[in-house]
């Protein structure tokens, strides 16, 4: 759960970064600038929420009282109907089959997504390449 927490949060930093970017910098014709801009702010959106930042505060509430109690709990089973000790554990088992994780749909979903804008990527390049080559060679036949 940890790893989506901080990919959320990586996709929060380079959202913000790339809107400070479309709303100041696209305009300008410093491109060498916008590029150290893109890059480094690609960088931080992965290292900023790999920081930890503890805050302490000084004041604290006198009222407040925390004790930390455990509770301890034994069971004791009868062995001559093992079919009640047993029903239990398999309806939790059956229970937990039935039940969503989705802490792996949204990974898979995730992985779908990106994987998809990837194979976009990959397309228009190709595309790219493919439309330079060909008016690369109309100038060499004209």
């Amino acid at each position: 759960m940890e790893w989506l927490i901080y990919l959320a949060k990586v996709s929060v930093c380079m959202g913000l970064f790339y809107a400070f970017y479309y709303l100041s910098l696209q305009k300008l014709t410093f491109f060498n600038l916008n590029r150290f801009y893109l890059l480094t702010t690609l960088i931080l959106s992965f290292v900023i929420p790999m920081l930890q930042l503890q805050v302490q505060s000084l004041t604290q509430d006198p009222g407040k009282n925390t004790e930390v109690s455990a509770v301890y709990t034994s069971s004791f089973t009868d062995h001559s109907n093992t079919d009640a000790a047993i029903q239990p554990y398999l309806q939790q088992r059956d229970e937990r089959l039935l039940a969503i994780d989705w802490q792996q749909v949204l990974f898979v979903s995730y992985l779908l997504i990106s994987n998809s804008y990837a194979v976009n990527i990959c397309f228009s390049g190709h595309s790219a390449i493919k439309a330079h080559q060909t008016g690369a060679s109309k100038d060499r036949s004209a």
